[in-house]
């Protein structure tokens, strides 16, 4: 091909990009959904409240915004993540595990509020609680392979050095890299030990 046919070439397939671009709908379906008749709110509104606290401008203002989306409207499963992450910020735990534990109530199917209500009990010491909520994240979604660690990692913290050496293990191939895959040999290899 000569360099004129590719550049028109390239030029074409731009202004198709672009064209396909421009008509795609601006918001997900899933930010225009309706929960019992009931429009959820945007998003987008949450995650401008949202960039408000983390950007440190005006956090108080955007916990407010947050809070006022959820007066508005309890379904923004999005706010309500958004305000259960901001409590575990600001150290508020008991706040933060009622509000993942509402959420996964209200939209069982939400990986997102299990697999943050699991972390937030493992980071507590809650150790019993956490590993059958890394469970539940796993038979929700089988690809968290990173739940079958730190179900390994309850169990060894209760005790249970056969049950974390089995999860350890089962692990293993799902290791990200060679160096956790080491880590996580020695933390076996330890377990056995004793």
């Amino acid at each position: 091909m000569r360099s004129g046919t590719i550049r028109i070439l390239l030029v074409v397939a731009a202004v198709g990009v672009g064209l396909v671009l421009m008509f795609m709908p601006r918001q997900s379906a899933s930010s225009r959904s309706k929960v019992d008749g009931v429009e959820l709110v945007q998003a987008t509104d949450a995650q401008k409240a949202a960039e408000k606290v983390m950007n440190g401008m005006n956090p108080m203002e955007g916990i407010m915004e947050l809070r006022a989306i959820v007066e508005r409207d309890s379904m923004n499963i999005e706010a309500q993540l958004y305000l259960a992450r901001f409590s575990v910020q600001s150290g508020q735990i008991d706040k933060a595990i009622e509000r993942y534990e509402w959420i996964t109530r209200l939209v069982p199917d939400s990986l997102d509020g299990w697999w943050e209500l699991a972390q937030v009990q493992f980071e507590s010491g809650n150790f019993p609680d956490a590993e059958p909520l890394f469970a539940h994240v796993l038979e929700m979604d089988p690809a968290v392979t990173n739940a079958m660690f730190f179900r390994g990692k309850c169990r060894e913290m209760m005790g249970d050095s056969t049950g974390a050496i089995a999860l350890y293990a089962a692990f293993l191939p799902y290791a990200p890299d060679t160096a956790i895959h080491t880590g996580v040999e020695r933390i076996i290899a330890n377990l056995k030990k004793d």
